[in-house]
């Protein structure tokens, strides 16, 4: 395992990426390139499935087997 610390905001000071907020990033290591699509479901409240109450990812919007709208679970 590698562990690769960067700076979190570019050379204007913008911050590269939000956690909370839909959006993509990336990262070139080497001739690499790492890219990731936000929000990082890991950092937001899981929601819940209307038809049979599953929990989903907080990053989803809508349950990929049902197709109905997730609410946040309370």
């Amino acid at each position: 395992m590698a562990l690769f610390y960067f700076p979190g905001t570019t050379d204007q000071g913008k911050r590269i990426a939000s956690t909370t907020q839909e959006g993509t990033f990336s990262v070139e290591v080497g001739d690499q390139v790492f890219a990731w699509r936000t929000p990082l479901g890991s950092v937001l409240p899981k929601k819940v499935c209307p038809v049979d109450g599953e929990e989903m990812s907080g990053a989803w919007t809508y349950c990929p087997l049902h197709g109905e709208k997730l609410t946040t679970q309370e």
